[in-house]
């Protein structure tokens, strides 16, 4: 099922990618290739665009989209924890710039058999790659409550952890469908605590979503594989769609661009550590008041820009 999808900050991507002829790029989550799109229009001198996904439907999806640009265009159905391999295996050494848009897309939100969204029906199920082996559901039978609760919190920053756990392995028996995982944790959050601009259960979907996906730990490893492949002056851009995403994006690029990791009190540094990043956006770049109204699910989206030394 192929629904629209409209990519966000396409115009703050550009400019802050800077893409020149010759040069090559990455966008590391090219879902229905409106990034790629871009920056193969932007600049029609791009030497080599690879162009990466874990979801094959993406993958299928823009290697459509794009086929007009011919075969400087590569497409790579991995995860971009991989990306020193994908690299590699391309016979590619450096990279002038790269684009992570991290987050689940309209299509997979859209598509009630994925099992991401709250109000279609579907299997429990929330995988980026429908081929990995852990579902939410799979999830959700190997927690004990302790460990459910924990993950509900620290993925998802529910302060009703303990009181959705509880009634999620209370009645884990019935639960077989977002549907029915829905009602149950808006039963467990009291009513006056229902919070009315989302869904009740946002962060508890987010939270299984998070750990079905391994996603902040696949994040740290994307980020550090793309810093290590920036030719200098090649620019990272980081789009990310909540907190604990952009917590990581923006500690890294304050440890790339700090360097000495010493101890504030010791007078002379002793880990020879130099920067290897310039900040380029000292706070995050928010979509302006036109892309909010004509597109809803820009309205959480952060831009984060770093430059290779």
């Amino acid at each position: 099922m192929h629904m629209e999808h409209i990519s966000v900050l396409v115009d703050e991507v550009l400019a802050n990618l800077r893409p020149a002829p010759g040069g090559v790029y990455v966008d590391a989550t090219v879902g229905h290739g409106g990034h790629a799109r871009a920056l193969l229009e932007r600049e029609p001198g791009i030497a080599r665009l690879i162009c990466i996904d874990q979801d094959s439907d993406a993958i299928a999806r823009s290697g459509a989209e794009l086929a007009a640009f011919g075969s400087r265009v590569v497409f790579c159905n991995q995860s971009f924890t991989e990306l020193r391999d994908i690299l590699r295996q391309a016979g590619i050494h450096a990279i002038d710039g790269i684009v992570f848009d991290l987050g689940v897309s309209t299509g997979q939100l859209k598509d009630p058999s994925r099992g991401f969204s709250l109000y279609l029906e579907g299997p429990l199920d929330m995988r980026m790659n429908a081929g990995a082996p852990l579902h939410a559901r799979n999830l959700i039978e190997q927690l004990d409550t302790n460990e459910l609760a924990d993950t509900i919190y620290r993925y998802g920053e529910e302060r009703f952890s303990r009181r959705i756990a509880a009634h999620i392995k209370a009645r884990q028996a019935d639960i077989t469908t977002t549907a029915d995982l829905a009602m149950v944790v808006s039963e467990a959050i009291p009513a006056r605590f229902h919070p009315r601009s989302i869904h009740p259960a946002t962060k508890t979907f987010q939270a299984l979503r998070i750990a079905v996906n391994n996603e902040l730990q696949a994040l740290e490893t994307g980020l550090q594989a793309a810093c290590d492949a920036l030719n200098s002056s090649g620019r990272m851009c980081v789009i990310s769609f909540h907190s604990l995403e952009d917590r990581i994006v923006k500690t890294m690029f304050k440890r790339w661009a700090a360097g000495c990791v010493c101890p504030r009190d010791l007078p002379v540094c002793a880990c020879g550590c130099t920067p290897r990043m310039r900040i380029v956006t000292p706070r995050a770049v928010r979509p302006g008041s036109a892309e909010l109204g004509a597109n809803a699910r820009a309205r959480s989206a952060k831009l984060r820009v770093a430059e290779r030394l």
